[in-house]
């Protein structure tokens, strides 16, 4: 039931949380003219489409294992409550603790990650816990995916990973033709709006498995195919409005097919530049507590970047004087340092235990 260790993953997920920093740190607080850029959405979708390949590899291959199908869903939901709560949970219960935000307000919809979906439909609006809306769309796709998958037969599963990107797509533009509340983060945050990043990550992982030809070459053809799609991403951008039709219908696709080969990339033997990006010992370090530093990095911005910046500020003396200006230079070296320092502790202290005894469990 495990995943299967690719190195270079690690670097992706790396690679991501940068991402989605930068987004934070710098683009949206300090130059609003670079959000086209969306580092941020670009970040997150990279983890959907690993997750889907990594989720969707673990129950094909326990499946086609010969596991019943309850010993698997038993597996498979205690690893995920076994890498995922211990460190959410605890971080909820500090926030409601100290009261900061609306924490103590959002709790019900923390606790049951439906905060994606007050979000859309009842504009609960959130400060300090905004970036759980995508761990809210990991667990519901948790619930689903692995009952319909298991359940799929083998020869229609191809046609579920294909029909459910295109079926993504088609959701995200029925909703915007429909004028339905809260458009954009419909297509930004509802689960099924986010299935074609999640379905792409599926799709690779049954091409690797039962179509090795085609994956091979997709594997040997990445490069054009990954950059003509974020090209493609960027000019949309660029030109149409976050909130146009054209934007929420194919934003996330383009970014899926990036992701999609990115990652066929980083599974390769074959040596490339993305492959030693990748394989890098520190952006594999920061991969692996990506996790923790995704939880924590806006809720310590959130605490501390009034202070912060109200010390940084008083800089202004000497070789200094410049750098009193430009206050998002020292917010992003200091909360990512900040951020990976933390999330490095709660890896040793709280995630690993925890993750150790993924390796004792055995559902008969």
């Amino acid at each position: 039931m495990s995943a299967k260790f690719y190195p270079r993953l690690e670097g992706l997920r790396g690679f991501s949380i940068i991402l989605v920093m930068i987004s934070h740190y710098i683009v949206i607080t300090n130059f609003p003219q670079l959000k086209f850029l969306n580092f941020g959405f670009w970040g997150v979708n990279l983890f959907f489409v690993l997750s889907g390949f990594l989720i969707t590899g673990i129950l094909l291959r326990a499946t086609e294992s010969g596991e019943s199908h309850s010993s698997i869903l038993k597996g498979f939901y205690a690893r995920r409550v076994l890498r995922i709560f211990p460190v959410y949970y605890l971080t909820i219960l500090l926030l409601c603790l100290f009261q900061v935000d609306n924490s103590q307000t959002l709790f019900s919809y923390l606790v049951t990650y439906t905060l994606n979906l007050g979000n859309i439909w009842l504009n609960v609006g959130n400060s300090a816990t905004m970036h759980f809306w995508s761990l809210c769309v990991e667990e519901q796709f948790y619930l689903f995916w692995p009952v319909l998958l298991i359940k799929t037969p083998n020869k229609y599963r191809l046609l579920l990973m294909i029909g459910i990107v295109i079926s993504s797509v088609a959701l995200r533009a029925i909703y915007q033709l429909s004028g339905g509340p809260a458009p954009v983060t419909f297509g930004h945050s509802f689960t099924f709006s986010c299935m074609d990043s999640l379905g792409a990550g599926g799709l690779l992982a049954y091409l690797q498995m039962h179509r090795s030809g085609i994956f091979r070459k997709i594997q040997q053809h990445w490069a054009l195919p990954a950059i003509s799609a974020a090209i493609a991403f960027f000019v949309m951008a660029r030109i149409c409005r976050e909130e146009s039709f054209i934007f929420q219908t194919f934003g996330r696709l383009l970014c899926s097919v990036t992701g999609f080969f990115l990652l066929a990339a980083g599974v390769s033997d074959k040596v490339s530049l993305w492959g030693r990006f990748l394989a890098n010992h520190r952006l594999r370090y920061l991969g692996k507590i990506s996790y923790g530093v995704y939880i924590f990095h806006w809720i310590l911005y959130f605490l501390f970047d009034h202070p912060f910046k109200k010390w940084w500020t008083g800089l202004n003396f000497g070789p200094l004087s410049k750098l009193a200006y430009n206050a998002w230079i020292g917010e992003f070296l200091f909360f990512s340092l900040l951020s990976v320092v933390i999330a490095g502790f709660s890896y040793c202290i709280i995630e690993n235990p925890f993750l150790q005894l993924k390796g004792r469990l055995r559902w008969q």
